[in-house]
């Protein structure tokens, strides 16, 4: 198939790439960021440029379309956040339907926010992070562009993503190894995550899989994990002593608040935002049935994937 993929340059997308290349399709990369991959052609460009975007297409002529590209942060601006992860994904989906190409969005299960319990793809949504929020307006109009418009599509909330390359975990690990990074709070938060090589087979399975269209699934590994027990397991393999500092939620919120202050008189970025210390503190745990009754079924434990992540930790020299 004549395959692009916007946002190709970024941790998954190289993860996909590498796939889709063993299955010899036709491959473009669209994406800010330059990337040299043998065989892959890479186009330039941001999805906000709406005519750059169309002669990508027009030259493409796509048949499928993987849409990666996003912004992921808890502190760039919120208007930034919209334009990119909303109004972006608007100039590619109306794109998809000029051109008839079918698009398997990656959102977020940040969309579904707060919950009790085990959250599915029927869990209400009240996402508390702008990145969950940008995400969900942009899942309706995908879901809007499949039902007004009879446009094939395939949704996919990930869980948070991990594995060779990632960009958080090349800087955790290091971290948790020079005992440089206390737990908030108990540590008997449970924490859900997808090791990337299975993500990358999800969203195949989502791409190939007629059943999958119009519909939107979660994606994750099988098993949870505490963040107090995601440590020791990185702690063990790196043979280094259980050894965890804590500190209290109360005193992590006050100093997110310092900081805040401190960024607002230097015009400097938080070193912890009030997002991201809630989502840390946020329970997760997927329920991922929906996508495993259309043949989705995790080839890597958590353990597995968590082993070779460290071990590409090590080989890039950072622990």
């Amino acid at each position: 198939m004549k395959i692009l993929i916007t946002g190709g340059t970024g941790f998954i997308g190289r993860h996909l790439i590498e796939k889709l290349k063993e299955e010899s399709h036709d491959i473009t990369v669209y994406a800010i960021d330059p990337l040299e991959i043998e065989g892959i052609k890479v186009i330039i460009g941001d999805i906000r440029d709406n005519a750059n975007l169309e002669e990508v297409f027009k030259k493409v002529q796509p048949e499928l379309v993987f849409h990666l590209a996003a912004i992921v942060s808890y502190s760039a601006p919120k208007e930034l956040m919209y334009s990119v992860n909303v109004e972006g994904t608007r100039n590619v989906v109306d794109k998809c339907l000029k051109y008839d190409s079918k698009i398997i969005f990656t959102s977020s299960v940040s969309v579904i926010g707060k919950f009790k319990g085990i959250a599915n793809e029927e869990t209400p949504c009240r996402p508390f992070t702008t990145y969950g929020k940008t995400k969900l307006e942009a899942e309706k109009i995908v879901l809007n562009a499949h039902k007004e418009n009879g446009l094939p599509i395939a949704i996919i909330r990930p869980a948070p993503a991990y594995g060779e390359g990632s960009p958080q975990y090349r800087v955790l690990i290091p971290l948790i190894a020079k005992g440089k990074l206390p737990i908030i709070g108990s540590g008997e938060t449970l924490t859900h995550q997808i090791y990337v090589r299975n993500l990358i087979d999800a969203l195949l399975l989502l791409a190939y899989e007629k059943r999958a269209e119009g519909e939107i699934f979660i994606a994750a590994d099988e098993e949870t994990i505490t963040l107090k027990e995601l440590y020791f397991l990185i702690l063990d393999y790196l043979g280094i002593k259980r050894e965890v500092k804590h500190i209290p939620v109360f005193l992590a919120k006050f100093g997110v608040f310092l900081s805040e202050i401190k960024a607002k008189f230097t015009g400097e970025k938080p070193k912890m935002s009030k997002e991201f210390l809630e989502t840390i503190l946020t329970h997760r745990h997927y329920d991922i049935s929906k996508i495993k009754s259309i043949g989705y079924k995790p080839k890597y434990t958590l353990r597995e994937g968590m082993t070779r992540t460290i071990e590409w930790c090590k080989k890039e020299g950072l622990v």
